[in-house]
């Protein structure tokens, strides 16, 4: 799970271009992973990021998932919501 991402651009990045991406692990403590990585365009770096990662339980995410997919198709949308409020007409 992505806790922190940052992204430094340095310089433009072609589209179109084959470019080398290279990413590492920086330090991990527990369940904390910390990521740096780059993009290149040849020898020119366009583009330095790092983050912070949490690693789960497969079990656990499998879960938030579940739970996050039950609230989707089973709570109101707001709209819903909204015109439940409003008085009706008589």
């Amino acid at each position: 799970m992505t806790a922190y991402l940052h992204i430094d651009y340095r310089s433009p990045t072609p589209l179109h271009t084959e470019l080398t991406m290279r990413a590492w692990i920086h330090d991990r403590v527990d369940r904390k992973i910390w990521v740096r990585g780059t993009i290149h365009d040849d020898e020119r770096l366009t583009a330095e990021c790092e983050g912070l990662f949490i690693s789960m339980q497969p079990g656990k995410f499998k879960q938030l998932l579940n739970d996050r997919a039950c609230l989707l198709y089973t709570s109101p949308s707001p709209r819903d919501r909204t015109r439940s409020r409003m008085p009706s007409s008589a």
